[in-house]
């Protein structure tokens, strides 16, 4: 895996070269995982947000494991750019599968687009050097040649329908129902599949770098700086990879000495990815209904819905008297779009637990993405009945809320959320959603005012409203272009 190492090339200049190229490499990676995450949020999956992936920040969707020394080693081994962060896409929020589609070709074009780039960038700078000259400008030409022919490969790779990569998630949507799932549970070894491929199949490996050198000649990448680069790189890159390795160890120490103030739930990959492990460890030595049912959970949590629907079925052939058991399952079966399956689950949990507001909210939930709207109102009313909590007493508001309004019951839909307003006076959705109400009711001024308070309290509502067919009574005010520009 490692070559001997070149003194002509292993020297603390080259080790900050290739520090700067590897960071070039993760930008990349961030660009490539935010531009999922922008067209998720665009097409309806609005926890990309809360999730914090609408950002730049590799802290935010990455864990040093799969973003950090995974795509090192492949590097080392075969300067194969494998995809190294996950942004956790919920498909079901998404409109259609057409955005689905989008979602996943999103994150090799944001690559491309990077390619595009480095391309433009080595076009000009002989250019610039004759202006300015520019220190080291073998080593930058070498870096740059280098991640150019890492974005392409990553574009051609990523494009593969293998399940797991982007390529198999651009056809996925369109496939039958049952395929879907049967590709699914194979969705984790996608990648080392691929990755014995290029190990084991030289011919593979040489079709797939004969393809690279097709497109990034056109873009300007020079073969012989791009092995130079890629030699200078491997040679730095060890050293990184120890410094990796040894800084990752010290942290897990750390971390573990670490007091604990009570159990919380794990908020990243990394964390769950541990948790899962420690599960298994546990089902080695005792299959516990209590230990499959936390690892039917935190496979949820990893969106590894297939897996996780076979491991909840287990925990149910052990017990099935546990209310949220069913509950789990109810909700994996939702995101696996077995709707049916879904609702059964939901009804069996509340048939253990009949006072519990989530599973009468998840049903309410399912009722309204079915359209079964008038079913909707009647779990919410439930949910609303048995919670105790002001806050989420809101949620369910805004909730049912939106059924009468899709049942064309405006002025039902107008008297809840004032409701919502007497817990919360200055709540931005409710007077969106009121705004929408007086659209379709003819009353003009005062959605407009609705619509004032609403952006007035969240300017991101503005974006929204430009293109929101529900708002379409109100476009002719003269107010109206004012308000959403």
């Amino acid at each position: 895996m490692f070559d001997q190492f070149d003194l002509q090339f292993f020297s603390l200049s080259n080790f900050i070269w290739t520090v700067f190229v590897f960071a070039g490499f993760g930008f990349s990676v961030c660009l490539h995982e935010f531009g999922h995450a922008i067209v998720a949020y665009w097409g309806g999956d609005r926890s990309v947000k809360a999730k914090g992936y609408l950002t730049l920040n590799p802290l935010r969707y990455a864990d040093v494991t799969t973003s950090l020394v995974l795509p090192l080693i492949f590097l080392l081994m075969g300067g194969i750019p494998l995809p190294g962060a996950a942004v956790y896409i919920n498909k079901a929020a998404l409109k259609g599968p057409v955005w689905k589609s989008a979602v996943s070709a999103a994150g090799p074009l944001a690559t491309f687009v990077v390619a595009l780039e480095i391309s433009w960038l080595m076009a000009v700078l002989p250019t610039l050097n004759q202006l300015f000259p520019i220190p080291h400008e073998e080593l930058l030409f070498q870096g740059l040649n280098l991640l150019l022919t890492l974005e392409v490969a990553g574009v051609i790779l990523n494009l593969i329908p293998i399940p797991g990569l982007d390529g198999y998630g651009i056809l996925e949507p369109w496939l039958p129902s049952p395929w879907q799932r049967q590709f699914r549970s194979y969705g984790r070894y996608g990648v080392w599949i691929l990755f014995a491929a290029f190990w084991f199949v030289p011919s593979f490996s040489q079709g797939f770098w004969a393809i690279v050198q097709l497109i990034d000649r056109p873009l300007g990448a020079s073969p012989a700086l791009t092995a130079l680069g890629f030699a200078r790189f491997r040679q730095g890159a060890q050293l990184l990879f120890v410094l990796l390795i040894v800084g990752w160890v010290a942290y897990d120490k750390w971390r573990k000495r670490q007091p604990q103030s009570g159990r919380t739930a794990p908020d990243s990959t990394g964390d769950l990815q541990t948790q899962l492990a420690t599960l298994e460890e546990q089902l080695e030595h005792s299959w516990e209904a209590s230990t499959l049912s936390q690892k039917a959970w935190v496979l949820t949590k990893l969106e590894r819905y297939g897996e996780a629907a076979t491991c909840i079925e287990e925990t149910l052939k052990l017990r099935s008297d546990v209310h949220s058991d069913w509950l789990l399952k109810g909700y994996i079966h939702q995101h696996l779009e077995q709707l049916p399956e879904a609702i059964a689950a939901y009804k069996l949990a509340l048939n253990l637990q009949p006072q519990d507001p989530d599973s009468w909210t998840a049903l309410g939930r399912l009722y309204a993405h079915l359209q079964q709207y008038d079913e909707a109102i009647g779990a919410y009313d439930q949910a609303i009945h048995h919670n105790a909590d002001p806050t989420v007493h809101v949620s369910l508001l805004h909730l049912k809320s939106h059924a009468y309004f899709y049942l064309q019951r405006y002025q039902d839909c107008l008297a809840l959320l004032e409701e919502v307003f007497e817990n919360d006076p200055k709540n931005a959705d409710a007077n969106y959603n009121k705004a929408c109400c007086y659209a379709q009711l003819g009353q003009v001024e005062l959605g407009i005012a609705a619509l004032d308070l609403a952006l007035t309290e969240n300017s991101a509502f503005r974006q929204q409203a430009q293109n929101d067919d529900d708002l379409m009574g109100l476009r002719s005010h003269p107010h109206f272009s004012e308000l959403v520009s």
